[in-house]
């Protein structure tokens, strides 16, 4: 149920052509601030690559997000969404809990302490445009010129059932986070239960 819920919330946001500014409200720092371009997403992915959870090809083990150190430690990615006074000398010299207490702030997009299951996704979702293989899931005009209609409708079914796959396994990797995390099952993952999710992957 948790699953059509999350689909369908996020089948009306990205179908309204909202952005994360827009349901960021407060001033702080956060996720694709603005309004960005593919082109402009893909010049600063070049500066740094994110590391993007991806479906096992041989095993049937889907990854743990809480306990994914690559994602959760990536300093360069956290230097990107912080304030600037935030310098990454600075970010360098945190700790893992001081890092998990960024990486908890910066998705909690409506400031009350506690992610629910859109924060999450977005989360995934802002860092799978650097996903080495999006090409296959984002248009790009450039690519469309030349080709008849036939040719582009075949090519966009193509890219919209990859990034249909994609954000299945994305909200299957968001279910188990809260399925396994989220103890009072109030449909946030709350600070302390984000703690602890990060004491059992230690």
């Amino acid at each position: 149920m948790r699953i059509i819920a999350l689909w369908l919330s996020l089948g009306v946001w990205v179908g309204c052509g909202l952005e994360a500014g827009a349901i960021e409200g407060s001033g702080r720092p956060m996720h694709m601030k603005g309004h960005h371009s593919y082109h402009q997403v893909k010049q600063e992915s070049n500066k740094h690559h994110h590391h993007v959870p991806k479906r096992p090809q041989h095993t049937g083990t889907k990854p743990k997000l809480l306990q994914d150190n690559d994602l959760l430690h990536d300093r360069q990615h956290l230097k990107e969404e912080l304030p600037e006074y935030l310098s990454l000398e600075r970010i360098e010299k945190m700790s893992d809990k001081e890092l998990d207490y960024h990486y908890f702030k910066i998705h909690d997009y409506d400031n009350n302490f506690g992610l629910d299951g859109l924060e999450l996704l977005a989360a995934i979702v802002h860092i799978a445009a650097d996903d080495d293989d999006d090409d296959e899931v984002i248009i790009d005009e450039e690519k469309l010129k030349g080709l008849s209609q036939q040719e582009r409708k075949i090519l966009q079914d193509h890219r919209q059932q990859k990034w249909d796959e994609k954000l299945k396994f994305y909200t299957e990797l968001v279910d188990d986070v809260l399925d396994e995390n989220d103890n009072n099952k109030d449909g946030y993952l709350s600070w302390g239960e984000f703690r602890l999710a990060q004491n059992r992957r230690k």
